[in-house]
C-alpha cells in the first residue's frame, strides 16, 4: 500500500514538529519538512498527533493462558500504543540462565508486538560467566537488584568489563521497595560512582514501568534506531492520536487513559478505530549485538 501524510504534527519526546511522511512497498521513503510532489494516495491527517510506537520497560510479565494473555496483552500494550516490550526473566542461581530463558523465550511466543529480553539477578550473583551468556545468547540488559552498598564493593567489576566487551550489555539498577528512600539515593550514587569510575554501561537509575522509555534510554539499550523512531528506510511503526482526546488528558502517557485512533506496527494495523487488532506470532525476539552504538 502507498500513500502520503502531508504537514502531520509530528509528536517525539514531548516537542512537536510538522512533517510529511511517504510510505511505499512497505517501507517508510521519505520524512521530510518540504513536502514533495508524489503521485500517491494522501492521507488527512490533520486531527491527529502522529508518534512513533512506543517502547515499554515491562518486567515480570507473568505466564497466562491464551486467551488471559491475548486480553492482557491487548490491554497493557496495544490500546496503549506500544509497539515493543523491554521485559526481563530473573535468576537466582547462575546455573538457571539458560533454563529461565527459554522459558521466557517459549511464554512470549505468542506475542503480538516485538520484544528484548534482559535477565534480573542479585547484585552477589553477578559474575564474569553471566556477562558471557547475555553476549552469547544477544541480552542487551542486565537488571541488577541492589539492596546495600557492600554488594557494590565486592563485586569484581575489572573482570566485568573485560567479559562484556564486545556486546556490552547494559547494567540498570533495580532498587528494592524495602530499601528507604534516603538508603535508595545513596545506593544509586554509589553505583553510579563505581560503573563510571570503572567505565562499564549503565543507567543511573531504575527505568519507569509500562510508560514510553526516551530516546537517550533507547540508544543506551542498543534499540535506537529500531524502534521508537521514524525514519527513511525504516519499519513503519507510528501511532495516531486524535489532538482532541489527547487535549483532554494530561500533557504525557503517564496514566495511560489515551487510546490511538490507529496503531501500525510492522507495517501492519494493530488498532483500528481504537479497537485492537490480535496477532499471535506477529512479535519477534529483537537481538542487540551492541549497545550504546548512537549515544
Amino acid at each position: 500500500m502507498h500513500y502520503f501524510m502531508e504537514d502531520v504534527t509530528f509528536l517525539v519526546d514531548n516537542q512537536i514538529k510538522k512533517i510529511s511522511l511517504l510510505v511505499q512497498k512497505n517501507e517508510i521513503r521519505y520524512i521530510g519538512y518540504s513536502p514533495p510532489k508524489f503521485n500517491v494516495m494522501k492521507l488527512n491527517v490533520q486531527a491527529f498527533f502522529l508518534t512513533p510506537s512506543f517502547v515499554f520497560y515491562s518486567p515480570n510479565i507473568p505466564s497466562f493462558s491464551f486467551e488471559t494473555f491475548k486480553t492482557y496483552f491487548s490491554r497493557e500494550y496495544l490500546l496503549k500504543g506500544c509497539g515493543c516490550i523491554l521485559t526481563d526473566f530473573a535468576i537466582q542461581y547462575q546455573h538457571q540462565f539458560i533454563e529461565k530463558l527459554e522459558k521466557k523465550r517459549l511464554e512470549l511466543l505468542n506475542s503480538p508486538i516485538d520484544y528484548v529480553l534482559g535477565v534480573k539477578l542479585k547484585a552477589n550473583i553477578l559474575t564474569q560467566k553471566i556477562i558471557q551468556m547475555c553476549n552469547r545468547e544477544t541480552i542487551p540488559a542486565l537488571f541488577i537488584e541492589l539492596d546495600n552498598a557492600q554488594e557494590l564493593e565486592g563485586i569484581p567489576w575489572g573482570w566485568i568489563r573485560e567479559a562484556a566487551y564486545p556486546n556490552k550489555p547494559l547494567l540498570i539498577p533495580d532498587v528494592s521497595s524495602v530499601v528507604k528512600p534516603l538508603q535508595q539515593r545513596y545506593l544509586l550514587k554509589k553505583w553510579c560512582d563505581i560503573l563510571r569510575n570503572e567505565k562499564i554501561n549503565h543507567l543511573p537509575k531504575p527505568l519507569p514501568i509500562n510508560k514510553p522509555l526516551n530516546l537517550d534510554i533507547l540508544k543506551k539499550i542498543g534499540l535506537y534506531p529500531k524502534k521508537g523512531v521514524l525514519k527513511a528506510g525504516g519499519e513503519i511503526n507510528y501511532n495516531l492520536i486524535l489532538k482532541q482526546e489527547k487535549q483532554e488528558h494530561d500533557s504525557a502517557w503517564n496514566d495511560n487513559k489515551i487510546i490511538p485512533h490507529i496503531s501500525v506496527n510492522n507495517g501492519e494495523f494493530v488498532i483500528m478505530n481504537q479497537n485492537p487488532i490480535f496477532r499471535p506470532g506477529f512479535g519477534k525476539e529483537i537481538a542487540i549485538h551492541q549497545t550504546g552504538l548512537f549515544e
